[in-house]
């Protein structure tokens, strides 16, 4: 998408006014993201004619065991 479009999408998920239609999947996801693990937990970003990446930050908990080969997965 375009960088205008973009920026539309980013508002319109913020809560700003905007010109962009939301579906519901992405308003949702945002919406139960940013409420339990803040504002940085979704990342959009993309590049006209390139692709659209979205990328999703769920932080460990302390205590909770893993194993560290995967992690970045």
């Amino acid at each position: 998408m375009d960088s205008e479009t973009l920026k539309g999408l980013k508002d319109k998920l913020a809560g700003a006014p905007s010109d962009v239609h939301v579906g519901i999947g992405i308003g949702n996801l945002y919406q139960r993201l940013t409420s339990l693990y803040g504002e940085d937990s979704l990342q959009i970003s993309s590049e006209a004619g390139e692709g659209t990446q979205i990328t999703v930050t769920i932080p460990l908990t302390q205590g909770e065991e893993h194993d560290a080969e995967n992690i970045d997965r």
